[in-house]
């Protein structure tokens, strides 16, 4: 999914960074653009989880409102136990 995405691509990168860091040291161009591709996807998920966290609240307000609406009603197509059906009557 999604997030997965993100995790690898974030995991790749930052490997890359501690070998160019290694290999170059801080201060090497290379490091200072790998870092804003990181802040980039670190922010990509915060807004990732920001959205999913409000769609789960949101589906969540949506089945309790209707739990309200429905509480006690019958299930559809379930008649009270006092009303006849057609398979109640005499032939």
């Amino acid at each position: 999914n999604q997030l997965d995405r993100i995790d690898s691509q974030s995991t790749e990168i930052r490997g890359r960074l501690n070998k160019e860091i290694e290999k170059r040291g801080p201060e090497s161009e290379k490091v200072a653009k790998l870092e804003e591709q990181i802040a980039k996807l670190d922010d990509e998920r915060k807004k990732f989880v920001e959205k999913e966290l409000e769609l789960r609240r949101s589906a969540l307000t949506s089945s309790k409102a209707a739990a309200e609406a429905n509480q006690g009603e019958e299930p559809a197509g379930q008649p009270d136990a006092g009303t006849k059906t057609d398979g109640d009557a005499p032939k």
